[in-house]
């Protein structure tokens, strides 16, 4: 992961570290990280064969955009919390079976991007993103949300729960005043909460391939269905 900073590949291939043990050149490249990628704002990671993400990761203190996808992560370290100004986080296609409570220490999160993972379920602890504007998790293994997503209060450009296998929604679900696009497409529902109808926002509600059989009429008049 370190080489993909900038001139951290040139460190690590000096002689008397390349031949030392990972773990050593970890220790190492702490001082290293912190003289020389203190301002780095933007990180891109996709597609390097990344198995975990060092806790190291926690340095990049002024980091915006953090960019992991398509490798094969199965969990992220608790000092993912600790990047104070993460805008923007993009874990596509990794094989995640979960999140720490520590995410919801990225107070200035407005992006978050879980698609095709193995996500089972969201801790709690995600209600505490007060400032994200969208969250994409389609291609999960969800069977249920937590009620608390209701809180996410600033979510507005979209919410994605696409190809999970969720049984039903939450009724908070409708104190996202402000959302404009959901996606429920190719899931388990066989209703929609009537909380739904109180989206005055929404513009886009997405749901084929759910066996439904309860919709509210509310609902149905408004997105034509």
């Amino acid at each position: 992961m370190w080489k993909k900073l900038p001139g951290g590949e040139e460190y690590l291939a000096q002689e008397n570290i390349k031949c030392l043990p990972l773990e050593k050149q970890g220790e190492l490249f702490r001082d290293w990280i912190e003289e020389n990628c203190k301002n780095t704002r933007n990180l891109d990671l996709s597609e390097v064969g990344l198995t975990y993400l060092p806790p190291e990761i926690c340095q990049l203190s002024k980091l915006q955009g953090l960019y992991l996808n398509q490798n094969q992560l199965t969990n992220l370290p608790v000092e993912i919390g600790q990047l104070p100004k993460l805008q923007r986080l993009e874990l596509n296609q990794n094989q995640l079976t979960a999140l720490p409570a520590e995410i919801s220490q990225l107070s200035q999160l407005q992006v978050l991007y879980l698609n095709q993972n193995q996500l089972t379920n969201l801790p709690v602890e995600i209600s505490q993103l007060s400032q994200l504007q969208e969250l994409r998790l389609n291609q999960n293994q969800l069977t249920n949300l937590p009620v608390e997503i209701g809180q996410l209060s600033q979510l507005k450009w979209l919410l994605d729960l696409s190809q999970n296998e969720l049984t039903a929604l939450p009724a908070e679900i409708g104190q996202l005043s402000r959302l404009r696009r959901l996606y429920l497409n190719q899931n388990q529902l066989t209703g929609l909460p009537v909380e739904i109808g109180q989206l005055s926002q929404l513009t886009s509600l997405e749901l084929a391939e759910n066996p439904l059989k309860d919709i509210a009429e509310k609902i149905r008049q408004r997105f034509q269905l």
